[in-house]
């Protein structure tokens, strides 16, 4: 007759061998946890398996979600959400499971279980555990520098909490020669991915260098902003999808998946969240081929934010995530809003003929420039680190060019002044005023008053006009809206004439001292708004063209006796216009990049 103590003792036995067949194998184990509950000293289980998570050195907190590192022979290292917020995730358990699991003896065997979900969200919500895991204040799967431009290689460095996957890459050295095209300036690899694509200028050529070194240096421009890339084409087929595309294999080792634009921006939104999840493996949000303007509330509003935050695609949950992505938009003959043109580099690509005659126009060697960028990847990436650290040994001088994203502009632009690249954004001006829908209105009222001649409407050449009888006030600008059928749903919406004239003040007022071109018959130039105060407190607005064979600088009229201070009332001092002049566009030169064709030769 058996007893208790041998019942224990066969027990024990059996507890022995399941711990020996346990040990073959690489998993820690749990013990007392089952399926449902755990039996026994639940603060001693609690504690194993975080120690378990901890030594592992493969959990980690990554912008407020807690993400394991996926370790594979073939295909490296990469980052997997288990909780996402707090919220744990369906597939963590099964993740987990490469590390622990758990068992219990039974009268014959051992049972083992799959770590219980519950289990594993009481563990990785405990405080104790969030305080110990190690944060990762930046991930990157390329090699990154740091505040300091240090630059850190492969691994978890947790002094700055930076993580990094892929290859080591080391940095390329290249002393740019004294040539005049910047194609020329370029290291060997770089030249070699762009020198077949139909740039319009050779500025357009460095503004994609520029975008590079964008995705590059992430981690210093979310916090301050970074621009969208909007790549505009003046036809099908010329490579604007390419471009798009070995951008993306350069940044990230992969074609960047497209997302379908739509006008309602609570899809687009769920459309964005599927892409942003914390463990996507690229970097790059590419809208391809958009049709009509560029723009609209909610893109306005995460192009430069420093969060994106959208809807979850299939679940009623909200997503967040730095915003550590290069934006790119595609376009034939793109248009674009006001503010969305403020917060983009505009690249052009021109070509003559038929595209078809050009490699885009075939599958075969599309597929041999995307190799040609795969193949030579770490070339590229080697040869922009060794921008950087150029730049950094230079003493970090900062670019001088505008742009609304002054922080890249400074540090985007002094890395490509010491690259030999002075052509940095040298063209927006001109390329905004073709793309922004705000300013061609101004464009098409222009033109349309020289055509008729609507005198005291607009000067030429910078005649001097007197202040008391030039100028219309916005009330008189209307049957001119109306003629060239400008504004018409805002002005029949506004309903009476007063309202109407306040939105034809604002319309002149956000474009005084922009510069604009212009073309009427045989003859162009550029176009300025200015304005002077009427009487009453109501502006008077004219238009100054300049026209090309006698192009001067737009300067302030002198043309009163009074002013307007920041209140918009008039005193007796001398008139100025309410913004500073703006200079003309300087005239390109002949491209020297693109124009002729493509001539691969990968």
């Amino acid at each position: 007759m058996s007893t208790k103590g041998d019942y224990v003792q066969a027990l024990a036995a059996q507890l022995q061998e399941g711990l020996e067949q346990l040990a073959g194998g690489e998993t820690n184990v749990v013990w007392g946890v089952n399926d449902r509950c755990i039996i026994g000293n639940r603060a001693l289980v609690i504690n194993q398996i975080r120690q378990i998570l901890l030594n592992s050195k493969q959990i980690f907190i990554c912008d407020g979600n807690i993400v394991f590192e996926q370790r594979l022979e073939t295909k490296g290292r990469r980052l997997i959400t288990l909780m996402q917020g707090d919220e744990l995730l369906k597939a963590t358990a099964s993740h987990l499971a490469n590390l622990f699991h758990c068992a219990m003896p039974s009268k014959d065997d051992v049972v083992t279980y799959q770590p219980p979900p519950k289990v594993i969200a009481e563990v990785l919500n405990n405080v104790a555990t969030r305080d110990l895991l190690p944060h990762v204040d930046w991930y990157s799967r390329r090699p990154v520098f740091d505040k300091s431009f240090n630059l850190y290689d492969p691994g978890y460095h947790s002094a700055e909490k930076i993580l990094v996957h892929g290859e080591a890459i080391m940095p390329t050295p290249w002393s740019p020669p004294a040539v005049s095209t910047p194609l020329d300036r370029l290291p060997p690899g770089l030249c070699g991915l762009l020198k077949d694509f139909c740039f319009d200028t050779p500025t357009d050529l460095v503004n994609i260098v520029a975008m590079l070194l964008t995705g590059l240096l992430m981690n210093h421009l979310v916090a301050a902003g970074k621009p969208v890339l909007v790549i505009n084409g003046n036809q099908k087929g010329i490579g604007k999808t390419l471009l798009a595309i070995v951008l993306g294999i350069i940044l990230d080792g992969s074609d960047p998946p497209l997302i379908h634009y739509t006008e309602d921006e609570d899809e687009l939104g769920k459309r964005l969240g599927a892409r942003i999840k914390p463990e996507a493996p690229f970097s790059v949000l590419f809208f391809d081929n958009r049709k009509g303007s560029i723009g609209g509330s909610l893109l306005e509003s995460l192009a430069l934010a420093p969060r994106v935050n959208v809807r979850m695609l299939g679940h009623n949950l909200d997503i967040s995530r730095a915003n550590d992505f290069l934006w790119i938009f595609t376009a034939n003959h793109a248009r674009a809003t006001d503010d969305m043109t403020q917060r983009s580099v505009l690249v052009q690509l021109h070509y003559e003929g038929d595209p078809k005659k050009r490699f885009t126009g075939t599958t075969i060697e599309e597929e041999a420039l995307k190799r040609y960028a795969r193949e030579h990847r770490n070339q590229i990436v080697g040869e922009l680190l060794g921008m950087v650290i150029r730049w950094r040994e230079a003493g970090k001088p900062l670019g001088t060019q505008e742009h609304r994203c002054k922080r890249w502009a400074e540090l985007i632009g002094g890395i490509l002044h010491v690259a030999g690249l002075d052509e940095f954004l040298s063209n927006q001006d001109e390329v905004i005023a073709e793309l922004d829908e705000d300013l061609q209105e101004l464009v098409t009222l222009t033109e349309h008053l020289v055509s008729i001649n609507k005198i005291g409407y607009f000067t030429d050449n910078g005649a001097v006009v007197h202040p008391n009888e030039f100028g219309k006030k916005s009330q008189e600008w209307l049957p001119i809206f109306r003629d060239v059928r400008l504004r018409q749903a805002e002005l029949t919406a506004a309903g009476a004439e007063r309202a109407q004239a306040a939105i034809v003040g604002k319309f002149f007022s956000s474009r005084i001292g922009r510069v604009v071109p212009v073309h009427v018959g045989d003859k162009t130039g550029n176009a300025t708004v200015w304005v002077q105060p009427g009487r009453s407190r109501q502006r008077r607005y004219w238009i100054e063209i300049s026209w090309n064979d006698t192009v001067t600088t737009p300067t302030p009229p002198a043309c009163g006796s009074a002013q307007i201070n920041s209140t918009g009332s008039s005193s007796s001092t001398t008139m100025t216009p309410a913004l500073a002049p703006v200079p003309p566009p300087e005239v390109m030169a002949t491209p020297e990049v693109g124009g002729g064709g493509n001539n691969l030769d990968w």
